[in-house]
C-alpha cells in the first residue's frame, strides 16, 4: 500500500481486495490527524517500516535533503524533531502489539539489535 498509495482511485485488479484500506496510508498524508497517525502505526508493518526508513543512514540523508529544499533552517530543525517524536510513537505502538509479527519486529529495535550498532 505504501508504494501503490497514489493508485487508490484506479481500477487495478491486483488491487481490488487491499488488506490494508489505501484511506491507512493516504490519510496521513492528506488528511492528517492523531487518529490516522495511530491507525496507520497500528500496523505493525508500518510502524516498522517508518522506524526502519528514521534510523537508517539513507532515510536520514533523504530526509535532510527534502527538509533541506524549504530554504528555511528552522524548518529543517523542527521536522527532524517531529520525525524524531513520530519514531518515538512508533516504537511505543510497536511495542505496544500483542500479535507475533510486532514482538519479532520490535526485537530488530532493540538495544542488542543492528539499531543499537549502527549496522544498517
Amino acid at each position: 500500500m505504501l508504494v501503490l498509495a497514489h493508485r487508490h482511485n484506479r481500477s487495478d485488479e491486483f488491487l481490488a481486495e487491499p488488506r490494508v484500506s489505501f484511506d491507512t496510508v493516504r490519510d496521513t498524508m492528506y488528511k492528517y490527524s492523531k487518529q490516522a497517525q495511530d491507525r496507520f502505526f497500528a500496523h505493525p508493518t508500518y510502524a516498522f517500516l517508518f522506524l526502519y526508513f528514521r534510523h537508517s543512514k539513507s532515510g536520514k540523508h533523504f530526509a535532510a535533503a527534502k527538509f533541506d529544499e524549504n530554504g528555511d533552517p528552522r524548518h529543517s530543525e523542527r521536522m527532524c524533531k517531529e520525525v524524531a517524536q513520530l519514531a518515538e510513537e512508533a516504537k511505543k505502538c510497536l511495542n505496544e502489539n500483542q500479535s507475533q509479527l510486532a514482538r519479532q519486529l520490535a526485537t530488530f529495535f532493540s538495544s542488542k539489535s543492528a539499531l543499537a550498532t549502527g549496522a544498517f
